[in-house]
């Protein structure tokens, strides 16, 4: 690229023809390798809400921001929406009614210069599955065969993609309380990879108990998970890392209790979101968050010490402005190489001091 050539806007359809999960992953290993070494930097997430007129509706203004050396870039990933809290099949949870706004901004770390602006319908859920496949290559167990998998909308969609990138899986168990989601899931999953066998299953015990894997990617607000159904040496995904007002909380006590290794992306985001999946169980002396270890301090060394019972259980709890940095580095490199996307004003990019 050219320092006479402006940011580059990538759409959501620019960005689904340049896909590249197993690339993601990869550039996350280097993020959050980084951020262990005290490379890579990273603010915690900040959402702001304001309540609307109508009855629980708010506002909801979503930042991240954060700076990785290795890819040469920072970012910063804004959203501004409307969300509606609601409640179906006996769970409440929440919705976007209307717009949705997500921009991530990719800049420049030598020349400090805009490099592009990447619309998050995509990048979203990918960077959170993909940080969940980036954890199972460390925790997981290599021999593992079966997955069960909790949810069929747009996040479960990209964990199976990216979990399937990490581990060779021969079974996966799918359960969604909506039956006509999980036998269409199915469906579709079943054409696209058909070496690999996807059941429907109607409870979400069914789907656990005796899963190698589990991933737990919904949008519930209450328990979907108990960790009584957990199969001994499983490795454990959760990804509901909920704030002061979003207090979603899919799995129970007992999943956290009984894993002998509990790793976050962020301890930092558990305090400041209160968030109820580990919080309450810190408070109650029940773990200790010395007992709970960040994802950056696993990326780069020997996988952990385990017996062949151990659980480990990572609760993917927060966004972190390295995903998008690492992750959008990719994309912005991506695009160029194929001549995608829309090049803005050369004024975009910044000015001369």
């Amino acid at each position: 690229m050219s320092m006479k050539d402006g940011p580059l806007l990538l759409t959501n359809d620019d960005t689904k023809a340049i896909l590249d999960i197993p690339s993601y992953v990869d550039a996350l290993e280097i993020a959050y390798r980084q951020l262990g070494e005290g490379v890579a930097q990273n603010m915690p997430r900040q959402r702001l809400f304001v309540p609307l007129g109508e009855p629980d509706t708010h506002h909801w203004f979503n930042l991240h921001a954060g700076l990785v050396p290795g890819t040469n870039t920072g970012a910063l990933r804004v959203n501004s929406g409307k969300v509606k809290f609601v409640t179906q099949f006996g769970t409440r949870r929440m919705e976007f009614p209307g717009t949705l706004v997500g921009l991530v901004h990719v800049f420049d770390l030598e020349t400090g210069t805009l490099r592009g602006i990447i619309h998050d319908f995509y990048i979203n859920p990918i960077r959170v599955a993909c940080t969940s496949a980036l954890g199972a290559r460390y925790m997981a167990r290599k021999d593992c065969r079966t997955m069960g998998l909790l949810g069929t909308g747009w996040q479960a969609r990209w964990h199976l993609t990216a979990m399937m990138s990490v581990r060779n899986f021969e079974r996966i168990n799918i359960y969604s309380p909506n039956p006509e989601h999980r036998t269409r899931f199915v469906k579709q999953q079943q054409e696209r990879t058909p070496g690999v066998e996807f059941v429907a299953v109607d409870t979400g015990e069914k789907a656990v108990r005796g899963a190698d894997v589990v991933v737990a990617a919904t949008n519930a607000i209450e328990p979907v998970m108990k960790g009584e159904w957990i199969k001994p040496g499983a490795h454990v995904i959760s990804i509901s890392g909920g704030d002061r007002l979003d207090q979603r909380k899919e799995i129970d006590e007992e999943t956290v209790t009984r894993s002998s290794l509990v790793v976050v992306n962020s301890k930092v985001q558990v305090e400041l979101d209160e968030q109820p999946d580990i919080l309450p169980l810190i408070k109650n002396g029940k773990v200790s968050m010395d007992q709970i270890v960040e994802l950056s301090q696993i990326v780069g060394k020997a996988p952990p010490q385990r017996a062949f019972d151990d659980i480990t259980f990572h609760f993917n709890n927060t966004g972190m402005g390295i995903q998008f940095a690492a992750i959008g580095a990719r994309m912005i490199e991506a695009a160029e190489a194929k001549g995608i996307g829309t090049r803005l004003p050369y004024t975009w990019r910044g000015r001369a001091i």
